[in-house]
């Protein structure tokens, strides 16, 4: 009964994922099953999370958080926004949007502020976000 259950849970999230396609979602490539096992082919992405993206080391070994310029946020903002109402229109909810949940695919690139030590600007080359790892 259970394996009957995880089944049924793993073929409807095979299914959301076919009826989400977007561009700020990662993409289902395809799937291969057997009666025991499924496997799942997704989109390559070449980035990092924008959690990971933010954080630095100093000289020192200190950790601190890089920021975003405004027009970043606002285009991260943005591209995000549009894949949850993407998501929500087809009724799925993604259920845990963080920092290590969006994808940043393009590099950005960060030049330290010469007035302030640990001050960073940011010059994106077109800067773009995927959506990870949503479900019912």
């Amino acid at each position: 009964m259970l394996a009957s259950f995880t089944q049924q849970k793993l073929q409807e999230d095979i299914d959301n994922m076919r009826k989400c396609a977007h561009d700020f979602i990662v993409k289902l490539e395809y799937e291969i099953s057997n009666a025991t096992h499924t496997v799942m082919f997704m989109e390559e992405l070449i980035g990092t999370d924008l959690f990971s993206s933010m954080i630095d080391k100093n000289e020192e070994g200190i950790i601190f958080f890089r920021s975003f310029s405004d027009n970043d946020r606002r285009v991260i903002f943005h591209q995000v926004a549009t894949a949850l109402n993407h998501l929500h229109s087809r009724g799925v909810v993604h259920g845990s949007v963080t920092l290590s949940t969006i994808m940043l695919l393009s590099e950005v690139h960060f030049i330290k502020n010469k007035d302030q030590s640990n001050a960073y600007s940011n010059i994106p080359s077109n800067l773009r976000v995927k959506l990870l790892d949503y479900g019912k």
